[in-house]
């Protein structure tokens, strides 16, 4: 019975949701079948015990067709039935909720029906607003387009002898909306395809950003921003960033949460790429960033911050030596981690603050103190562990660890295959630092070739500090 596309939907529904369609279904306008209010009813009484077993199946027969037999191809079609009633209260749902909507519908409504009073009153509430002549984020430009084509319509039915018309507007706002999307689908292939290796063609690409030099659209605050990201992701000129960077500091409240989310996390990947590429100024960037989407709640998710996106703030921050902020930014967020993840990030990450202040025997207390689930945290942290013992020269403590890091990595199964590689890696290099004295410039310069030579290692940057520190 869970294969039942109607239970599934059921059980992806919240207990308010189920509340709500029970309110639906009472509701003579729209069902006038109690059959579906008693299916609801079996479901909600039974929703943690449903299974495959027959015997449910007869549960929700024998509610919905009492002192009948069982008919099992007469349930499926109940379900059917039931499944179509639902998606209308998702559909009716939806639109209760898109005021927009709503309005262009009515507005379509007096058009169609030629009610022109009707028509001019509602169009008032609707075309003052900035939201049509001045659109900003991807709803509005939608919504630009759609409103206008509505009145051009009726502005032709009403005028038809007059010639009177509203295309020009129509035409410019099917263009913005066009030109938006357009920009966006292809920042997103570009980025998809600096993931991973994928064959997709790019129409119009080469045209669009002479067309936008050429024409208005770009002032549109979304048309521009997307501009920016296109020429950030195909132009290695640093311009098109510091654009960017401008633009979503004037702009970003314009749109919605998820918009300049999306829009934030496309200049943090370009300064990561150049962080990548040597160029260790972009590290005062990316904090500059989080630091600008943690004032605006752009990382918050449903009352919660990723324990990823902790960490990777915990690293910028220390890596730009911003050390009290960090401190301070570890205790206030702690509380806003899930639960289920909070005491390894809120200790790994701790521990890390004071790995960069050189507090080494707090760093070890820290990282005994916690065994971590999570395998990332647990190569992390043991990572980290190693690090510290090899500056503070626990060679004893240091050697034992190798040993038991690469125990770890070879029976650990839900370790990847490319993981495995470059810890290992990690551990191999590190022993050989171990045998490297200051001074010995041969045994110094044969490490650095073979350090360079391999592709695939966890913290090089590290090794390689390490590795200044021997030649000074």
């Amino acid at each position: 019975m869970k294969n039942s596309k109607l239970i599934g939907l059921l059980e992806s529904f919240s207990a308010e949701e189920l509340q709500e369609l029970d309110k639906f279904l009472m509701s003579p306008y729209f069902n006038r079948n109690p059959l579906y209010s008693k299916l609801l009813l079996v479901f909600i009484k039974n929703k943690e015990a449903i299974s495959e077993s027959k015997d449910m199946k007869e549960l929700f027969f024998s509610a919905a067709f009492p002192k009948q037999k069982y008919d099992d191809l007469k349930l499926r079609h109940a379900f059917s039935d039931f499944l179509e009633l639902i998606e209308t209260f998702l559909a009716i749902r939806d639109l209760q909720s898109d005021e927009d909507g709503k309005k262009l519908k009515v507005l379509r409504y007096y058009e169609t029906k030629g009610l022109g009073k009707h028509f001019a009153a509602t169009q008032r509430k609707v075309f003052p607003s900035d939201v049509v002549q001045h659109p900003t984020n991807e709803n509005a430009l939608l919504f630009a387009y759609q409103a206008n084509s509505v009145l051009n319509d009726f502005t032709i039915r009403e005028n038809i002898r007059q010639g009177k018309h509203n295309l020009r507007e129509t035409m410019y706002s099917i263009d913005r909306f066009y030109l938006f999307t357009k920009l966006r689908l292809l920042c997103e292939i570009i980025n998809y395809r600096n993931i991973i290796a994928i064959d997709f063609d790019l129409p119009f690409f080469d045209e669009i950003i002479p067309l936008l030099e050429k024409s208005p659209y770009s002032e549109v605050p979304a048309i521009g921003i997307y501009r920016d990201i296109l020429l950030t992701l195909t132009d290695g000129n640093e311009e098109h960033y510091y654009s960017l960077k401008a633009h979503l500091e004037q702009y970003s409240h314009l749109f919605t949460k998820d918009e300049s989310k999306g829009m934030h996390f496309y200049a943090l990947n370009y300064c990561v790429k150049k962080i990548n590429a040597g160029q260790t100024n972009y590290i005062g960037e990316i904090f500059e960033f989080y630091k600008r989407m943690l004032d605006n709640e752009l990382l918050i998710e449903d009352g919660y911050l990723m324990h990823s996106q902790y960490k990777n703030i915990v690293v910028a921050a220390l890596r730009h030596g911003e050390h009290a902020w960090t401190l301070d930014f570890i205790e206030r967020y702690k509380s806003k981690i899930e639960e289920k993840h909070r005491s390894n990030a809120y200790t790994y990450n701790l521990a890390k603050y004071y790995f960069y202040i050189k507090d080494y025997e707090r760093v070890i207390r820290l990282l005994n103190k916690v065994e971590y689930e999570d395998i990332f945290y647990n190569l992390d942290s043991k990572t980290l562990l190693l690090k510290t013992y090899f500056e503070c020269r626990e060679v004893k403590s240091l050697f034992s660890l190798l040993d038991s890091f690469k125990t770890y990595l070879n029976r650990n199964k839900l370790i990847s295959a490319t993981h495995k590689e470059v810890y290992t890696n990690l551990l191999y290099f590190t022993k050989k630092l171990m045998d490297i004295n200051p001074g010995q410039k041969q045994k110094i310069e044969k490490y650095k070739a073979e350090l360079k030579s391999t592709d695939a290692i966890a913290d090089v940057n590290w090794l390689e500090e390490k590795l200044v520190e021997l030649e000074e």
